[in-house]
């Protein structure tokens, strides 16, 4: 890939538009890519959107991973002074996924029914 293309994409993805209108938010990206050639800019735009897409579907995963670890530690009644992953990892029921996060076991999909 280009190497500007990367770098517009870059500056692209760390604007911020928080609170901004629509024509704010147009002029700033304007300013990244307006002296870029037509084919650069389009490229960038569309490199920046791409990455943008991963890392909505990586804040999403990570989101649900999280939900998924209350739940379980609710389930499990986690001590209110207890780390949660830690607990969760002693009873076998997450384990680290390599990328900072957690995955759930098989263990965790098990089910218990209590005889009445």
């Amino acid at each position: 890939m280009n190497e500007s293309v990367e770098q517009l994409a870059n500056r692209l993805c760390a604007l911020r538009f928080d609170g901004m209108g629509q024509s704010e938010i147009d002029a700033k990206i304007l300013d990244v890519v307006g002296n870029a050639d037509r084919d650069v800019a389009q490229a960038a735009l569309a490199r920046a959107a791409e990455v943008m897409k991963k890392r909505t579907a990586f804040a999403a995963r990570h989101a649900e991973m999280l939900q998924t670890i209350s739940r379980l530690a609710a389930a499990t009644n986690c001590p209110a002074d207890t780390d949660v992953a830690e607990w969760l990892q002693e009873l076998g029921l997450i384990e680290p996924d390599g990328v900072g996060g957690f995955v759930v076991t098989p263990k965790a999909n098990l089910r218990s029914v209590k005889d009445s």
